[in-house]
């Protein structure tokens, strides 16, 4: 249902509890017992998002339409996907690691819709080799990882810089030592991602403050990459990873995002 706002429900993540329907101070939905709702008054929609916000499954989406943009809640790592893939990434490799498997989650998702391909690999090693293969054959490539994976990427991800081989790789920071904690929130990788490999190089790194940044950083992520031939490394962590936010997107087929 359209009207100032678009309104998308998830039936499949839905367990028809009611509660949008309840708290909706404008009686939008309409909902049998036993079936998910229905926006049928979407006209009348004031944007409040209280009906995302609320919802125990995050089955409910509210965009905003306004020309050439769209307003989306969602959370940083999904933002992140949504950047990487308006700014013309198509390949995705990666292992699964708290607190950056939505990414992954994200990616595989969204990649086939736009013509991209995604591959879970059987490690971060490989994950690190797959970009650089991708690389190389001309796409837009990346990944996500996380402290310990971060780690088994650095010998690749140095093969990348001395190769001169443009690709991001998303780090959604969590604490250490070694394998640490992983869903406590810290910035453990800074020191990583600075001096990880064996030297002798620069490294471009971008550090997210809000799931709106993380967007907007992430087509600045691809461009940087490819104007200086480099990988450049997305510095996120938990907290960023996993607020949710409103984020004003370009909808598809309205402009260059890069």
């Amino acid at each position: 249902m359209e009207g100032k706002f678009l309104i998308k429900i998830n039936t499949k993540f839905c367990k028809q509890c009611g509660i949008c329907s309840a708290l909706c101070p404008k009686q939008v939905f309409d909902q049998e017992v036993g079936k998910p709702p229905v926006a049928a008054r979407a006209d009348v929609c004031i944007g409040c998002k209280m009906c995302a916000m609320r919802c125990p499954d995050f089955a409910i989406d509210v965009e905003e339409v306004n020309g050439k943009t769209v307003k989306k809640f969602m959370e940083g790592n999904d933002a992140m996907v949504a950047g990487a893939i308006a700014a013309g990434a198509r390949f995705y490799a990666g292992y699964p690691i708290s607190p950056s498997s939505e990414v992954a989650k994200g990616a595989a998702k969204e990649l086939p819709r736009h013509g991209g391909v995604y591959i879970q690999m059987e490690d971060e090693i490989s994950s690190m080799a797959a970009l650089c293969g991708a690389s190389l054959a001309g796409k837009k490539a990346f990944t996500a990882t996380s402290g310990p994976g971060f780690s088994l990427m650095q010998e690749n991800l140095g093969l990348a810089v001395m190769s001169e081989l443009p690709c991001v790789v998303y780090d959604v920071q969590r604490s250490g030592p070694s394998t640490g904690a992983a869903t406590k929130p810290a910035q453990g990788d800074l020191m990583q991602a600075r001096y990880g490999t064996h030297g002798d190089h620069s490294i471009i790194a971008l550090a997210p403050s809000s799931v709106q940044d993380c967007y907007d950083l992430s087509i600045t992520a691809f461009n940087l990459a490819e104007k200086y031939r480099t990988p450049v490394i997305f510095l996120a962590d938990e907290v960023i990873g996993h607020l949710r936010e409103t984020v004003r997107i370009r909808k598809p087929g309205t402009g260059r995002n890069h």
